[in-house]
Order: C-alpha cells, then structure tokens, then sequence
C-alpha cells in the first residue's frame, strides 16, 4: 500500500486549501478514489515528491 495526498486548491490563487490521505495498492486506484470525490475545485494528486495528477476545477468523473 502506498500513502498518497489529494490536494484541494483554490481555483483563483492555486494555493492548497486542504487536502485527504489516501491509501491505495496502486497508482490508478489512487486516481479513482480521487476522481470520486465530491468537490468542484482544482484538485492535485500527489505520492511523495511525485505528482501523479492534476484535475481543474471543473474536472467531471466520468460515468462508468
């Protein structure tokens, strides 16, 4: 299992207003857990010092 932080950035300044722990066993299940969840601001997915991705705030998940 890897610790990942999803970070939750205002949409006018980029600055981090908060962020959610996550733990995942792989890269892409961090990034759905990220895209599920329920906020409309620009969202950052990090793992350590290594971005993995980065959703603006208008991000949409796509329905499955």
């Amino acid at each position: 299992m890897a610790y990942y932080r999803l970070y939750l950035m205002d949409g006018s300044s980029c600055h981090v207003t908060s962020f959610i722990e996550i733990e995942a066993a792989t890269e892409a299940d961090a990034i759905s857990r990220a895209e599920n969840h329920p906020v409309n601001v620009a969202m950052e997915l990090w793992c350590g010092r290594k971005k993995v991705k980065r959703w603006p705030a208008n991000f949409t998940p796509s329905a499955d």
